[in-house]
């Protein structure tokens, strides 16, 4: 028993235990921070949705210019469509050797 006695520390607070315990906000204090937080919350989901907005006016703007692009360069379109299936006249003809 007296050995336990030896080890035993009493538990000390330590500086920020202490500074903790003596920095307990005040109920003005506890509802600026609220507010705070809620003008923050609401600022941020202003900016989402200017941020989605964006995504939208970017999405339409490349569509107009893929319609323009169709519109003034018809043959572009084409081409395109041939080089992922090429025709047969497009082609040349090979022959086989015969053994």
């Amino acid at each position: 028993m007296i050995h336990l006695l030896c080890h035993y520390k009493p538990k000390t607070k330590t500086m920020s235990e202490t500074t903790q315990e003596q920095k307990v906000p005040t109920t003005e204090e506890f509802i600026a921070h609220i507010n705070e937080q809620i003008s923050i919350a609401e600022v941020r989901a202003k900016l989402q949705a200017l941020n989605t907005q964006i995504a939208k006016d970017r999405a339409e703007e490349l569509n107009a210019l893929m319609f323009i692009a169709q519109v003034t360069n018809p043959k572009a379109g084409e081409e395109q469509a041939d080089d992922e299936e090429p025709s047969e006249d497009v082609l040349p003809k090979r022959k086989l050797k015969k053994d």
